[in-house]
């Protein structure tokens, strides 16, 4: 019976930082992705930007989901891409979706919802 608990004990643990470490893995290579996409767009290479971006996005819905803060952030940047591109209509589009996440999983006093609330007004005002 103690060896059960003891392989119980030590067997179970070894699961669970498996997967916070795939998690944070998963999370890192969508932050990097993100960069990436920020270096590129400044660099006036939106169609490079836009494909990695993209692939954030896979990886976001298959194993992070939508309403999530990596969401959020992979929606603003494709609105921010377009943004820069002069496509004022889809750029709101993606605005919005990260508003909309970004409300409900940081809240309304968390900076990146007012990022979001910020460049929706600059693209009402254009």
């Amino acid at each position: 019976m103690n060896k059960i608990f003891l392989i119980i004990f030590l067997i179970i643990p070894s699961f669970l930082i498996g997967q916070q470490t795939d998690s944070i893995k998963i999370s890192n290579r969508v932050d990097s992705l993100m960069q990436k996409a920020r270096i590129l767009s400044g660099g006036r290479n939106f169609d490079e930007a836009l494909e990695k971006i993209s692939l954030a996005k896979a990886i976001c819905l298959e194993y992070i989901g939508k309403y999530s803060s990596q969401y959020g952030t992979v929606s603003f940047n494709f609105g921010r891409v377009l943004h820069l591109q002069g496509n004022l209509e889809e750029a709101e589009t993606w605005y919005i979706e990260s508003q909309v996440i970004r409300e409900k999983v940081l809240g309304k006093v968390h900076p990146d919802y007012a990022w979001s609330l910020n460049n929706l007004a600059t693209i009402y005002k254009s």
